[in-house]
């Protein structure tokens, strides 16, 4: 059902989708398991659904619920961890709550400094993610000392000539 829910969702089935991610939570929900890793997926499909039909309250909830399982099943450096911190982190500066949607980016950036290096892709990626968030949040400044420390990365990793740090540059140049 989670497969159908994902499908439905990128169809924008969005009806459809949630019914189905609701009765794979109820399924999950009634095996003896307890707490369990696909229960915990499927509640972060739950909240991908809620936020493309722009419900970010119920999206956060079931986020936050979903970050708790997965910190509990897998820890805090868990590359688990960090996507559900990027699935709350944009419902938050969705709805105007840029503090704690900068907290959780920078948690998010030290854990990924901490396992890669700072020039690795999955660190870059990660600041591209940031200084998105911040940059639809309307924090300028902040979005744009992050997109000039990933075009550094970037050129160090790719060189100048590359087309990935000529679309940051873009970015970096919208900004």
């Amino acid at each position: 059902l989670d497969n159908l829910a994902l499908i439905l969702r990128d169809q924008s089935r969005l009806t459809e989708a949630e019914a189905a991610v609701r009765e794979a939570l109820e399924i999950h929900k009634k095996l003896p398991s307890g707490v369990h890793p696909d229960l915990a997926n499927t509640l972060q499909y739950l909240g991908s659904v809620l936020q493309r039909q722009q419900r970010f309250g119920e999206a956060e909830s079931v986020y936050r619920e979903a970050l708790a399982m997965i910190t509990g099943l897998y820890g805090e450096d868990s590359p688990y961890t960090e996507n559900s911190i990027s699935g709350l982190s944009v419902v938050l500066a969705r709805q105007g709550k840029k503090v704690e949607m900068q907290e959780l980016y920078q948690r998010d950036l030290e854990k990924g400094a901490r396992r890669f290096s700072k020039d690795d892709p999955r660190v870059t990626a990660k600041l591209q993610a940031y200084a998105g968030a911040l940059w639809r949040s309307g924090l300028l400044p902040e979005a744009e000392s992050l997109y000039r420390e990933e075009v550094v990365s970037l050129r160090k990793r790719l060189g100048n000539e590359h087309l990935d740090v000529a679309k940051e540059l873009n970015w970096l140049g919208m900004v």
